[in-house]
């Protein structure tokens, strides 16, 4: 089996620019944080600083003290991305809608979805070490808030704001899951009435979809399209939409006409128009209630140094160094046991590599910790039939199977796993079904065709290896000068 590297979610993503800036005054938080900027209005309630251009408010109960007119140099900078760009007034661009094409003014039901949903929606604001990243999200369920795990992977500080200007700081991480790219925040006091959970299942090509976010500053704004379908990327299903999106949209919710989250907004090929993409809703669902699973540092340090640490292994598998991209996913599943996505490419580095010991060491881990992973399991298998281990190897692919009996390449090794344990008639009946399966399966046919030699039926023998040479499979010379007697 070759070895394939997959993507990393969010590769096509917009990446979000940053500048320096430096600053005044510094607001020094109750956690312990330090946030330079230049104090806009200060009352008994609240300070509002402006973050280059942004206004962002810290309520009482966040804020240890004040320092004016202090120097930037002994606290963090927090940098707009838009910060080198004129920026419109939250009044001008609050209620964007529906940019390039438009809603008309008399669609009330598209007017309606908006209004109804766009309190609940949040600028999430990501701050890291080289600044600080805007994406959107979205208010699930009371005091939990959705959005992308690439929005706020690495941030040391994660703040949420609302269109009315409310403004907090994340209190911990409910869910995430790095693969499948969302993250569910908890947040405090502020509950606006949450998006009600759709069925993404429900939808049908062709319906309209609308997206809230705050793309490229037009904060809260919304865009119109319809539903294309759903499509996969790297073995996970995505829904493909066509309402435009750009950088800031990433973790906002995608809406059907109900008002009803069906999707979180993920990415868009760069280059394209229309090929835009959203994590399905009920892959969510299940993860958004419960309590803070992880601290916002530990979150940092831990989980999000792991996802960086998986990107660097795939920049070096791509550059042709594989014992980098070795130690760097190494390093990953280190940082973070968690992160079933690292450990199963750092088996598929060990099998490009041909170290097939530790290939094994690393899916025997994967099916205990993920018993319902197929892939995991059939490379596992094919790990122990290299190994010359033809009864566990069966055995795996018999396991596979049962999770997923329609897998071609599952059924044909299953099939030369029995032939190596001299079981030919199951050999038979195995690689019957996977050409079956895929008629146009060459390797099944071939395989087919050497059972049925090994079981005396000739002919059988001659009209798949013949079936598999039309297919393009490289038929070896001396089966072929086996098969000579019985054309």
């Amino acid at each position: 089996m070759m070895p394939e590297m997959k993507t990393a979610m969010g590769v096509f993503l917009f990446v979000l620019a940053a500048g320096a800036v430096s600053r005044a005054d510094t607001v020094i938080l109750t956690s312990g944080r330090s946030v330079n900027g230049v104090i806009l209005e200060k009352t008994s309630d609240f300070v509002k600083i402006d973050y280059q251009g942004v206004p962002v408010t810290f309520y009482s109960d966040e804020v240890k003290r004040v320092e004016e007119g202090a120097l930037a140099g002994n606290a963090e900078t927090i940098v707009s991305p838009e910060a080198q760009a004129p920026r419109p007034s939250l009044e001008e661009t609050a209620v964007v809608r529906f940019p390039e094409g438009g809603v008309p003014p008399d669609d009330s039901s598209l007017d309606r979805v908006y209004e109804d949903n766009v309190d609940a929606t949040v600028l999430v604001k990501a701050v890291r070490g080289n600044g600080q990243y805007v994406g959107s999200g979205f208010v699930a369920a009371p005091g939990r808030v959705v959005t992308n795990f690439h929005v706020v992977a690495g941030a040391e500080l994660i703040r949420v704001e609302f269109r009315d200007g409310r403004s907090y700081e994340a209190q911990g991480v409910v869910s995430y899951n790095a693969v499948r790219d969302y993250c569910v925040l908890k947040i405090s006091s502020y509950d606006p009435v949450p998006i009600a959970m759709g069925d993404s299942d429900r939808l049908t090509p062709g319906e309209e979809v609308v997206v809230i976010g705050s793309p490229e500053g037009l904060r809260f704004s919304s865009s119109r399209g319809i539903y294309s379908g759903l499509t996969e990327f790297c073995r996970l299903k995505h829904l493909q939409f066509t309402a435009p999106i750009s950088a800031g949209n990433s973790g906002g919710p995608l809406l059907n006409l109900k008002g009803e989250a069906v999707g979180i907004v993920t990415f868009k090929r760069i280059g394209t128009s229309g090929y835009n993409y959203a994590i399905p809703i009920n892959e969510v669902k299940g993860s958004i209630e419960g309590e803070v699973k992880v601290s916002v540092d530990d979150f940092r340090q831990t989980i999000s140094r792991a996802y960086e640490l998986f990107g660097e292994a795939q920049t070096a598998y791509f550059a042709g160094d594989l014992d980098s991209a070795i130690t760097s996913a190494k390093e990953a599943v280190a940082a973070d046991p968690e992160y079933l996505e690292a450990l199963y490419g750092l088996g598929e580095l060990y099998i490009a590599a041909n170290r097939t010991e530790e290939a094994l060491e690393v899916w025997a881990r994967l099916t205990q910790e993920d018993p319902n992973n197929v892939e995991a399991r059939v490379n596992l298998a094919v790990s122990q039939f290299q190994k010359g281990m033809w009864e566990a190897a069966a055995n795996g692919f018999e396991a596979a199977l049962a999770l997923d009996p329609g897998r071609v390449e599952a059924l044909d090794n299953l099939g030369v796993a029995y032939a190596r344990l001299k079981r030919y008639d199951k050999a038979v009946e195995t690689h019957q079904k996977a050409v079956e399966a895929n008629r146009d399966y060459a390797p099944g046919h071939y395989n087919l065709a050497t059972a049925y030699y090994n079981t005396g039926r000739y002919d059988l023998a001659v009209q798949h290896c013949d079936r598999a040479a039309r297919l393009g499979y490289p038929v070896p010379g001396e089966f072929l000068e086996l098969l000579k007697p019985y054309r």
